[in-house]
Formats: structure tokens, sequence, C-alpha cells
């Protein structure tokens, strides 16, 4: 597959001269991490005029505390891995040391242009580097420091906040919001426009990715320009050898079924656990696959070694796992297995799996991409709505359903069958697909523009002044920028209208 418009190189470049927009990212998360990826290596490319502002991901490490002493949390350790992944691409990122008694706020406005001014500033301080660590060690002194240029993967996490850093001190509602202050003195930061400089959503991530990708005619190359941002092409590299012998066992497994095949996103994850996989879901897919004369072979993903065992024993030949137990992995493998498929794997129709990071890695990657989703909007989930995660009128999963669609360009989008299961519970369990979507997105033809298959339309007219208003608004709110010429460009192929 052809790059465009690459950089002259994969180090790291300093930011166009655009105003900023800094995406907050919370360090306990893992799979939105390749959109941000995604985000700004496609913003270093010669296209540079798609959005207005340069987005900058700033990830929010939370210690924790523990007898006034500083120590360290899931979230500072997966965060820190994040960090580092980023930093192997060349793309520029900033660390934000999160006091353990507050929150790291991912809403759009809610950080003040006083928190934007110092991340600017020490970003600005720091020209040539590609990132810049923002941490205080009290609420009182807050103070920045620079990261060492090149850490090597096997850094101590402990190292981001040293044994000898005083236990921070715990902010009073009264210095609530204040805590974030640095108060810098630079003339240039301190009047810095808020208009120019400001913080989105993570959503907005997506809706970046989604714009450089949405013309049928620039996609194959935009993504081919992302497989080689990604470490997808460098054929040298041990992450890349590693990944083509995965594909290597791919290969003899789809040969021994005689037939093209689906690849099952076998995915147990500790989110959105609704839309993990499980053998009922397998066999529904596996059967309509059969009507295609397609075979099917999973890929395990985050599932126990007890769980794959069996999964084994009841499908031998036919199981792969994407990752060894017990083993560390270059982030950049995952990437370039899922590129090696899609540019070399011609029997291997597609993935299919729940709405989750795995699955959007692999759409980025090229590969014709399925993922399930509940229909928030049918009606079906109106009763629960206000017993989920957001206790609110706004329906978390309805937005994150507005996402999904809004990426429909590399992914198609299939509802699950409702009948018969208890949507009261959580997490929810499904045995079946909507045997329609599903045997559409098995028909299509890898490849083929805009042919990607998604629910039955809704009119966002009806969604942004109906009963689902709250959820449409808010979700909009977080993916889209307007000033900034932010839109969620791929709505508009899956919706009767887009008017006001």
């Amino acid at each position: 597959m052809a790059t465009a418009e690459p950089p002259q190189s994969d180090a790291y470049s300093a930011p166009p001269a655009r105003p900023t927009l800094y995406v907050c990212y919370d360090g306990n998360w893992t799979g939105d991490m390749w959109h941000c990826a995604a985000m700004t290596a496609l913003c270093q490319s010669d296209v540079k005029d798609l959005i207005t502002p340069y987005p900058v991901t700033i990830i929010g490490l939370q210690a924790g505390l523990k007898s006034g002493a500083l120590v360290q949390s899931e979230c500072t350790k997966r965060g820190y891995y994040t960090f580092q992944y980023f930093r192997t691409l060349g793309i520029p990122i900033l660390l934000a040391r999160i006091h353990p008694n507050k929150n790291f706020w991912l809403w759009k406005n809610d950080m003040t242009i006083d928190h934007v001014k110092v991340m600017a500033k020490c970003y600005t301080d720091y020209p040539t580097s590609d990132c810049t660590i923002v941490w205080s060690n009290t609420a009182e002194a807050p103070t920045t420091d620079t990261p060492p240029i090149n850490p090597a993967p096997t850094n101590n996490v402990a190292n981001i906040f040293p044994p000898s850093a005083p236990a921070p001190a715990v902010p009073t509602p009264a210095q609530e919001e204040d805590f974030y202050d640095f108060s810098p003195t630079d003339n240039e930061v301190a009047s810095m426009d808020p208009k120019k400089f400001r913080n989105a959503h993570l959503w907005t991530s997506t809706t970046i990715v989604m714009q450089y990708l949405h013309e049928s005619t620039k996609r194959a190359a935009r993504i081919g320009y992302l497989q080689q941002m990604f470490g997808a092409k460098n054929e040298a590299a041990q992450w890349y050898k590693d990944a083509d012998a995965l594909v290597g066992k791919l290969n003899q497994l789809q040969v021994a079924t005689g037939k093209n095949v689906v690849l099952f996103n076998y995915r147990i994850g500790d989110v959105n656990r609704q839309h993990n996989s499980n053998l009922n879901l397998l066999n529904f897919v596996e059967t309509q696959a059969a009507a295609k004369s397609l075979a099917v072979i999973s890929i395990v993903v985050g599932a126990s070694i007890a769980a794959t065992n069996a999964l084994k024993q009841q499908r031998p030949g036919k199981v792969l796992e994407l990752y060894a137990p017990n083993v560390a992995y270059d982030k950049r493998y995952t990437s370039a297995f899922w590129a090696i498929v899609a540019n070399k794997c011609p029997k291997v129709f597609g993935l299919i799996g729940g709405r989750s990071g795995s699955m959007d890695i692999a759409s980025f990657m090229g590969v014709n991409c399925c993922s399930w989703d509940e229909p928030i909007f049918s009606g079906s989930y109106d009763s629960i709505q206000n017993t989920r995660t957001y206790k609110y009128a706004y329906d978390e999963q309805g937005g994150q359903l507005l996402r999904l669609l809004n990426q429909r360009a590399i992914m198609s989008v299939v509802y699950v069958n409702t009948t018969g299961v208890n949507l009261s519970a959580y997490p929810r369990v499904y045995s079946a697909l909507e045997t329609t979507g599903l045997a559409s997105w098995l028909g299509r033809t890898p490849g083929v523009a805009n042919d990607t298959v998604g629910p039955p339309k809704l009119k966002l007219s009806t969604l942004r002044t109906g009963k689902y208003s709250t959820t449409y608004n808010q979700a909009m709110g977080r993916m889209e920028i307007a000033s900034q010429k932010i839109k969620a460009t791929g709505l508009a192929t899956w919706s009767i209208d887009l008017a006001a």
C-alpha cells in the first residue's frame, strides 16, 4: 500500500505554527491511546489545513496516597507505558501529575485557561524536546521538570514520582480552583488567547482521525501513512518480526480450513464488558459465516489462560493468541500485526468484535472491521438510562454509539440482538447479533470505498430535540469544535438529515 504525505523521517518534528489543542487522556485508559496517537500523527503530515489547531495529548497520571506518602498506582504504570509508546513514535506528548485526591477532568472547558497556560509554557520552554512533564510536588509549590531525552523502555516507573518527593497536601474546596494554577509570569504565556489555546475532550481525537480518513480517494494512502508512523512497515524491527511470525501462524490456520476466514475478536476487557465476547456470539457468527463459505478463527485478547485453554480445546486449530501470557510487548507489535494482515493476507475477509480499542487499531491499519454495539436509541434501553455509570439524563453508552458511528468510513457497525436479554443487568450478556446487519457485512467486498455496513439510520434532528437530546448534545459537544473546523463528518453518511 502506498504511503502519502509522510514527514521526511520518523524523527520528532517541532509543532507547527498553529494554535495548540490539548486533548486530555486519563492514564488508566489503554484503548483510546490509538485514537490520540493517530490524531497527532496525521496532523504531523503535510495536510495541515484540514483542521485549525495542532492537537497534543496530555496524559493525566494520578498517584496513590498511603500514610501521607506517594505510592505507585495502576494509573501511573499504565499512563507511563502509554507515554513511552508515544515517544517511540516521535509524537509530542505531555504528562500531568494529578493529585491523589483530585480528578483529571476530561470535559471540555473544565480546565481553566490558567491550567492550559502552564502546559503551553512548559511545551514552548523546551521546543527541541519531544515531551515535557508537568507536575507539582505539593499544591502550594508546583514545579516543572523535563524527562530524560530517551528513557529506556525498562525504566522504573518510580522515577516519575521520586521517593524523596514530599507528600502532596490535600487541597481544600477553596483551593480547588487554584490547584492547577501555576500563575506563570512569562508575559507571552500570561497573555495567551483562550480561543487559541484550549483543551478538548478525548473523543475529539476520534473526530479528527475520521476527518483525515473520510475522503475515500485519499483514505488508502493516509492509512498507509499511519502504518508507517506506527512502525508497522519497519521490517527490520523486532516488533515487526514478532508480528510477522504470528501472521505466519494465522496463515497456517487459514490454509487448514480450506476457506477464506473471518477473524473473531475474542476480547475480554475490564471496561465496556457488555461488549465482551462469549461462545454463544462466536457460534452465532460462525453459523452466519458458514452460509457465506467463510471459516472463523478466534483472535484472543485479554482472556485468562484458563479461558483461552478451554477455547482451544473446544475449537482446535481455530484459536490464535494475539499476546502470549506473561510476555511484555512493544505496542508497535499490535499495529504491525494488523497492518501485515491488511496488506499481505488476502484470504482474511475481516475482523468482527465488540466495540473496543482492539477493534479500532485494526481498522486504523486498514483491516475490514465490523463492531457490534447496543441499539441505545431504539427505546429498549430508556428504562435503565439512569442506572448506568452516569446518573444524569445523559447516556454514556448512547454517546459512545454516536462516536462509533462517526467511524463508519472504516468501521462497519451491527447491533446486538436484545431478544430475551436482561437489559437491567450489568454486564449485559448477548448471544446473537442482528442477522440482517451481519449478513450485509459478510457479503460486502473488502476494500470498496464507502461500502461499510451500518445500522438503520436515524434522523439527527430527532436526536437533537427528542428524549435523547441531552445525550446527543453532550456527545457532539465532546466530539466537535466547530470554530476549529473539527466536525463529525462520519455522522453525515449515517443520518438521514444533517440540517440543524
